[in-house]
């Protein structure tokens, strides 16, 4: 009888596993081709509602010369392009939340799978089945805290009076 119990728990925890490592695969794969598509990508012709030639850009603006000459040259004037993008604090937090929230999203199903290969992988060994167990529960957990964090900070920009 307690063969039979045996054989059992090691089907259900591969059934269980299979069927978390499906819907997983399906989800992910959602994220795959959920890509807004940009009809000028991969065609090689430009869009059609660019110009076909190039146009003249405006000049850049005039600084004044430091040493007050009254020079309208733009001499000894450099100008550094802001490569984040961002103009707020919140907006940076929000920035590097998002991309947090990208990762995480990547290696959850990796997670996943892992803790799936073990409880397949245990043979029955109730020491593995807890540690996949508590691999998906950690996994589950991390990303919901990784979600909330979002929302915090959308709560504690709002809060602040920040802008997105």
């Amino acid at each position: 009888m307690s063969e039979e119990n045996s054989i059992l728990k090691r089907c259900g925890a591969k059934i269980l596993s299979s069927l978390v490592l499906l819907v997983l695969s399906l989800s992910f794969g959602g994220l795959v081709f959920a890509v807004e598509e940009n009809p000028s990508m991969g065609t090689g012709n430009p869009p059609s509602n660019l110009p076909s030639q190039p146009t003249n850009f405006p000049a850049p603006p005039v600084v004044p010369n430091p040493q007050g000459s009254g020079s309208s040259q733009n001499s000894g004037s450099i100008e550094i392009p802001n490569p984040l993008k961002v103009t707020s604090i919140s907006a940076l937090i929000d920035r590097i939340v998002t991309y947090i929230i990208t990762i995480a999203t990547i290696l959850l199903p990796l997670a996943v799978i892992y803790a799936a290969y073990l409880f397949m992988s245990s043979g029955g060994d109730p020491e593995k089945i807890t540690m996949g167990r508590k691999t998906i529960l950690w996994t589950v957990i991390g990303y919901a805290l990784i979600l909330i964090s979002k929302g915090v900070t959308l709560i504690v920009a709002d809060i602040l009076g920040g802008k997105k």
